[in-house]
């Protein structure tokens, strides 16, 4: 990998990191899987699973949430949105298509959380599920809102800018 490569790959997660902390405020408000969506469509998915992988450490870092609790299920959610993109949804490409993979994506991820607290922590699934369930609609909603509106513009700027900073 050259430098310039690991120099856009720092940026890239380094957006990622900041917007998660900005956001922070807002209960599942977010524009991650915007995000990786786009770094998956450009950058290739490989690379989008060392910039997730980065993301998650350094978020759990900031957040003092390097626990099995957190961290585990974080880490696995969040790498199974570039894996499924690289993979199983390889030729959707459309900003709406994408849109509603992130709601099942939103859901893959929250019941990540979902298996891993109820392994350890011993707590009604039940109750588990029905108190996440705000949660889990206000990630998809805003996942898909963000992906739908925001996806395509987003794309040709980044694309050109990688495009220009790759070849140079």
């Amino acid at each position: 990998m050259r430098v310039k490569e690991i120099v856009i790959l720092s940026l890239l997660t380094t957006i990622l990191v900041v917007q998660e902390q900005i956001l922070a405020f807002l209960p599942n408000i977010q524009m991650t899987f915007l995000l990786i969506f786009l770094y998956t469509r450009i950058v290739g998915m490989k690379k989008s699973i060392v910039i997730v992988a980065i993301y998650v450490f350094l978020d759990s870092l900031l957040n003092s949430s390097l626990g099995l609790i957190t961290f585990v299920p974080m880490l696995v959610g969040w790498l199974l949105v570039p894996i499924s993109l690289g993979t199983i949804f390889k030729k959707w490409t459309s900003s709406l298509s994408l849109a509603f993979i992130s709601i099942l994506l939103s859901i893959v991820y929250a019941l990540c959380f979902f298996v891993m607290n109820t392994i350890v922590t011993e707590i009604d699934p039940i109750k588990y599920l029905l108190a996440d369930i705000p949660f889990t609609l206000l990630l998809a909603l805003s996942s898909f809102l963000s992906i739908w509106w925001l996806y395509d513009p987003l794309y040709r700027v980044i694309y050109k800018l990688h495009t220009q900073a790759v070849k140079s």
